[in-house]
């Protein structure tokens, strides 16, 4: 069953004690069976999320995922997997990072 998004402190304005280049990035592991007004709250938050520059990762463990729109996707057969799926996308997050 899907999960609860719940990154109230990622939409938040820039803080004047956070360095000027910072990536974000939210790793979401989940099959995306939500109930229809959490899967709309919960695409609210994403798209909340992307429009401050937070990178989205959704990582599926098993068959026919249902992904919420503006995340990026990644199908795993093996949970292990996720370490080097996050390393990279935090890399990409901080890579494309505008100060």
């Amino acid at each position: 069953m899907g999960g609860v998004i719940v990154p109230s402190r990622s939409i938040l304005p820039r803080s004047p004690f956070r360095p000027a280049v910072s990536g974000r990035l939210l790793v979401i592991a989940s099959d995306g069976c939500y109930r229809p007004d959490e899967a709309t709250r919960a695409a609210e938050r994403v798209t909340a999320l992307r429009r401050a520059g937070c990178a989205v990762l959704w990582l599926a463990f098993g068959p026919d995922p249902r992904p919420l729109p503006g995340t990026t996707l990644l199908e795993l057969t093996d949970p292990a997997q996720a370490i080097t799926a996050i390393g990279k996308a935090a890399t990409t997050a901080l890579a494309t990072t505008q100060p």
